[in-house]
């Protein structure tokens, strides 16, 4: 009985297990298949604005915008590869290094020279400057370290690999005063006071860093936080002696730790007592923190516990501040944010390479975002390159940011309400989303992202977004598109560890295996070896779409989509042509580019797409500014054929159109006709030239004589053709000018007897070696003007547009001259003229001769 007892008891256990067994399948199954994430946009909410918390970046030595590093750079080349940029903190601002120290005393007294940091100022704004001429990237001005002859304890000029140097106490208040005051009247001179009141000013980085960067000897003492506090006081009555109060934007350097500098420096601004005035409290009105995530705290884990935790941070240092309402500052954010080191402890340089590094920098964007912060600085993508390495790649990371910086890059762009329900396949997976609508581009957008604090754990997430009180901006249609960032897509970092193991090449003693900064990470012969991979990589590095764009029909007042998210990724669901039921009627942007090209029976316009634009209305007028007329409307596409034979002159703009708003009109092209007469004699053969005087020769549209000579030579093109209204162009290189000055080369128009003197008959147009443009009758000088143009180093592009007696004189595009004459008025002989020395030669080339003014010559 005992057995039989004891085999039903291992039955039962046997049937109890298979029953755990099948019970525990059954919820992993229904887990997998039935487990969704739903985020419900309300797009009739508007939840505040999207702030662009990614904006800013660190350049760690003035060096880094020097001259010498800026070298050949065009104008708004940072902004270029980082479209988000709108912030350079610039950390050495008053020198202390060897480097860029800009202080110096004999015999006791001060001497300053600001060259660096004015140098480098000036490129940091050229780096974003726009075509409009504006300046889309701000300085943030460092202070506080200390020149070597002005520090009371200098520290050796190889202290600090990060540019930190002396941050000691200056010897001499009153001397430091002087100094920061003159630093700041010298940008005020050179960039005027307007433009430099659009900065802000920070005291040091890290003041309260124990590592000793502000304490000389590694203690962060009372003294020290005293004597910061001190120098903060000066610095601000410094800057306020330049700049007025109202208009200066100060804090101190970001702080590492709430609990001791951080909310005494800020009790210290609310109601201690200023070294410098000797009132109570002393300017600020902006406040930034530090914040690592470190391996030894949950380090990819967003949401880990402690005093590591982002959060925790965030509600110290606003507590902080909301203590001292007379303050009136909100907390800015973060000045110094990284991954500081990987789950096996090794430091990272540039962060993580990969798709990890991506969705971690997701969930850094959504808190930013949750917590109202006007900045994440991010503490590794350094100025010199490591968002995108030396060789030109881009990190996932960096293709994240493009995605963060679509939600709010117009700057108009406003939060919508996101409810979230559902499950998620794994637990420990972060699944979360931020919306946004942009108003200037009728476009909903929703950034979605699975982050998870392991990187081994990869675990699909199926995810439904659903989109309620929308409407479609031209009433039935939208356009669906989505961007991702995954381990397959916008992603060449995962191709690159493979290559890297299967190659042998080892990692760096120390250094974080997915580090990005792969030129400080891999011996030099795995770098020569990445070097030869560059052209693939960057392939696979370019921001991707999932699919291509779909246009949808939109049913009623909701839409929905669906997407799965792989381990670690990120995506962008753009709605475009989708805006808020309840949102007013915006016009879209106007349509720019506009430009026209005219055969013997048509004009052809084309233009640039509007975002959210349904269709185009193109308009025109007899006159320069309107009033326009509507001659094409509800066109698709971005470009309009007119068939006119009639070769009157209009003026044409275009404007877009969306729903039932329209855009301002474009720029205006004009006038434009069809083109009655086109020259085809201009073949690259010298037959279909009649040669005055001299040798010439023609040869790939290049007509040059083939024997210098110091006689002025000249060859006609078009020989006594009754033109009025015509424009004449030719691209002129002077190859070398021995008479300086004397010597120059040109063409001639409306000449009437070609058996003449070069100057007895018609106009004379003529470039000099230095630059210098000059329009003659005769010997009668109509226009003389000095120009930018070299003819010396390259090809001058020299245009006449000639309207009756009015004669429009153009350089390399740009107008220089407007000159009136009657004398010569219908004769159209036009011709390539030199005057040369035997050892002068002038180099032609030809373009077409177009009567009457073709449209492209008037759109110089």
């Amino acid at each position: 009985m005992a057995e039989q007892r004891l085999v039903r008891i291992i039955s039962l256990s046997k049937v109890m297990l298979f029953a755990l067994i099948l019970f525990a399948a059954s919820v992993w199954f229904a887990r997998s298949v039935w487990a969704n994430t739903t985020f419900t946009v309300d797009a009739s909410t508007n939840a505040g604005t999207i702030r662009s918390t990614e904006g800013a970046m660190i350049a760690w030595d003035l060096s880094n915008f020097s001259n010498q590093n800026t070298v050949g750079l065009p104008d708004g080349w940072f902004k270029a590869v980082y479209p988000w940029a709108n912030n350079i903190i610039m950390m050495t601002s008053t020198g202390g290094r060897s480097t860029n120290d800009m202080y110096h005393e004999i015999a006791g007294t001060p001497y300053y020279n600001f060259n660096p940091l004015l140098e480098s100022v000036g490129n940091v704004l050229r780096a974003g400057k726009d075509a409009q001429g504006n300046f889309t990237i701000k300085p943030v001005i460092a202070l506080a370290q200390i020149p070597y002859e002005l520090a009371l304890n200098p520290s050796a000029p190889s202290f600090n690999p990060f540019g930190v140097n002396n941050v000691s106490q200056p010897k001499d208040y009153t001397k430091y005063y002087n100094y920061i005051q003159a630093l700041a009247q010298a940008l005020v001179n050179k960039f005027g006071l307007t433009e430099v009141e659009s900065w802000s000013w920070k005291l040091y980085t890290e003041p309260d860093n124990n590592l000793g960067w502000w304490a000389p000897y590694g203690t962060n003492t009372t003294s020290n936080r005293d004597e910061y506090f001190k120098l903060y006081d000066y610095t601000n009555a410094a800057l306020q002696s330049v700049i007025p109060s109202n208009k200066l934007v100060v804090g101190p350097g970001n702080m590492l730790n709430e609990t001791t500098w951080g909310s005494q420096i800020i009790a210290h601004a609310a109601t201690g007592t200023n070294a410098y005035t000797g009132t109570t409290g002393t300017q600020m009105n902006t406040f930034t923190f530090s914040w690592y995530a470190r391996h030894g705290a949950g380090y990819y884990d967003l949401t880990n516990s402690g005093s590591e935790n982002l959060q925790t941070r965030i509600n110290s240092f606003q507590s902080s501040l909301a203590q001292y309402p007379q303050l009136n500052v909100a907390l800015t954010g973060s000045d110094e944010t990284a991954m500081y080191d990987d789950e096996n402890g090794n430091a990272y340089r540039a962060g993580d390479g990969g798709e990890v590094g991506a969705s971690w920098y997701a969930g850094l964007y959504k808190r930013a975002q949750d917590n109202h912060l006007a900045r994440v600085t991010p503490w590794f993508f350094w100025t010199t390159g490591s968002l995108t390495n030396p060789a030109g790649n881009k990190s996932a990371m960096y293709n994240a940011y493009l995605l963060t910086n679509m939600l709010g890059a117009s700057g108009t762009a406003n939060r919508l309400s996101v409810n979230t329900s559902g499950t998620v396949s794994n637990p420990g997976d972060e699944v979360q989303s931020v919306a946004a609508y942009d108003p200037t581009a009728n476009t909903i957008r929703v950034l979605v992202y699975n982050h998870n604090p392991s990187r081994s754990t990869n675990v699909n997430e199926p995810v439904t977004v659903a989109l309620n009180n929308v409407a479609a901006s031209n009433g039935s249609n939208y356009v669906l598109r989505q961007w991702r960032v995954d381990s397959t897509h916008s992603n060449f970092y995962p191709t690159w560890l493979n290559e890297k193991a299967s190659m042998g090449i080892p990692t760096n003693s120390g250094v974080a295996t997915n580090d990005f900064d792969l030129y400080q990470s891999i011996p030099l012969w795995g770098w020569d070896f990445y070097l030869s991979r560059i052209p693939y990589y960057n392939t696979l590095s370019n921001l991707q779409k999932m699919q291509t764009d779909q246009t949808v029909a939109l049913a009623g007042s909701s839409l929905s989509a669906a997407v799965t998210l792989p381990g670690h990724s990120v995506a962008l669901l753009e709605f475009v042509g989708v805006n808020p039921s309840n949102a007013p009627a915006t016009s879209p942007k106007a349509p720019t580019g506009l430009a026209a090209a005219t055969t013997s029976s048509q004009v052809d316009l084309s233009w640039n797409a509007v975002s959210g634009a349904s269709s185009y209305t193109v308009k025109r007028s007899l006159t320069a500014g309107g009033p326009y007329s509507a001659m094409g409307s509800g066109i698709a596409g971005t470009s309009y054929t007119i068939n006119d034979t009639s070769g009157t002159q209009y003026y044409y703009v275009v404007s877009a159109v969306s729903g039932t708003t329209e855009s301002a009109v474009s720029n205006e092209v004009g006038p434009v006709s069809v083109v009655l007469f086109q020259d085809t004699t201009f073949l690259n053969t010298a037959a279909n030239w009649s040669v005055d005087q001299g040798t010439w020769s023609v040869s790939n549209g290049l007509y040059q004589e083939t024997v210098a000579d110091s006689n002025m030579n000249r060859t006609t093109i078009k020989n006594i053709s009754n033109f009025q209204d015509f424009s004449a162009s030719v691209d002129i290189r002077i190859d070398s000018q021995p008479f300086g000055s004397n010597n120059w080369a040109g063409f001639l128009l409306r000449k009437t007897n070609m058996n003449d003197s070069v100057t007895d008959s018609g106009y004379l147009v003529a470039i000099q070696p230095n630059g210098t443009v000059g329009i003659n009758r005769g010997t009668t000088n109509l226009a003389t003007v000095s120009t930018l143009a070299n003819p010396t180093t390259g090809f001058v592009r020299m245009k006449v547009v000639a309207r009756g007696p009015v004669f429009d004189l153009y350089a390399n595009g740009r107008k220089v001259a407007t000159v009136q004459d009657s004398t010569f008025t219908l004769w159209g002989v036009t011709e390539y003229e030199k005057r040369n020395s035997p050892l002068q030669s002038v180099t032609h080339r030809y373009l077409p001769l177009q009567n009457p003014i073709e449209s492209k010559d008037v759109r110089v």
